[in-house]
Order: C-alpha cells, then sequence, then structure tokens
C-alpha cells in the first residue's frame, strides 16, 4: 500500500471509530416574551414556562449559566414548553400584577394561561428536568 492509501484509512477507521460518541451541540434555549409565550402555548397546545429574573440577581444568572445551557434542559424545554423569560424591573407592571416578591420564580403554565405550580430559587439542572417531565404529564 502507498503512504496515501494508509493515511486515507487510517483516518477513515479514526472517523468511524470517533465520530459515533461526540455529541452534537444542542442550540439555543428558545425565549419570548410574556405576551408571544402565552399566546404561542394557547395556539400550539403547549404548556409554557415563564422564568421571572432581574439582572441584578445572582441566582438568576447561575440559572442561565447552569441550568439553561444545558443541553438536556434546552432540547426538552424547546421541544415541550413555550418558554418565557420576563425581566422583573423591565416588566415591573406584569410582575406586580403577577404578585412576583422573589428571584428568581419559576412558573408552569397550562396551554390555556392557568398556572400548574411554580418554583422559587436556583433550580439546578438535574432537578429541573424532573420538574419538567412532572409538570408536562399534567
Amino acid at each position: 500500500m502507498k503512504i496515501g492509501n494508509i493515511a486515507r484509512l487510517t483516518l477513515i477507521i479514526i472517523l468511524i471509530v470517533v465520530l459515533p460518541g461526540v455529541s452534537h451541540p444542542v442550540g439555543p434555549l428558545n425565549w419570548y416574551s410574556f405576551d408571544e409565550g402565552m399566546a404561542l402555548g394557547n395556539s400550539q397546545g403547549k404548556k409554557v414556562f415563564i422564568h421571572f429574573w432581574a439582572e441584578w440577581c445572582r441566582y438568576c444568572h447561575k440559572m442561565e449559566k447552569k441550568t439553561f445551557r444545558n443541553p438536556a434542559v434546552v432540547a426538552y424545554l424547546n421541544e415541550n414548553f413555550i418558554a418565557v423569560k420576563v425581566d422583573t424591573d423591565r416588566e415591573q407592571k406584569l410582575a406586580d400584577k403577577l404578585g412576583i416578591r422573589s428571584l428568581p420564580d419559576n412558573w408552569f403554565v397550562s396551554e390555556t394561561g392557568e398556572r400548574l405550580g411554580y418554583r422559587q430559587g436556583y433550580i439546578p439542572p438535574d432537578t429541573f428536568i424532573k420538574i419538567l417531565k412532572n409538570v408536562n404529564k399534567q
């Protein structure tokens, strides 16, 4: 065998062995505004996840970095929910109307807009996936 053929054969073997184990990156989480998200949830028949946050909130940033960048969380949310993000400082009237007092505050809402449940504070990715799957059964 010529050196060129050996190199090609080696490359093919490496690709066959390595590529099946390579994970494909998941795209970003699809965030919507409150009004748009609620309308989409209703029209698409999907539950809505609402994340209330603020720029100054340390645990909100922790959720953003850890939970909302976790590939399993991103894939599950994008597939099964409409994700809504509400900055309580910029949308203070909405936050006041809904009674948001602590951040982060995470709501789970039915397709028709009925609040199914909520959880305040930071939620780690593994716990968050369990909650999402449980809410999705409702």
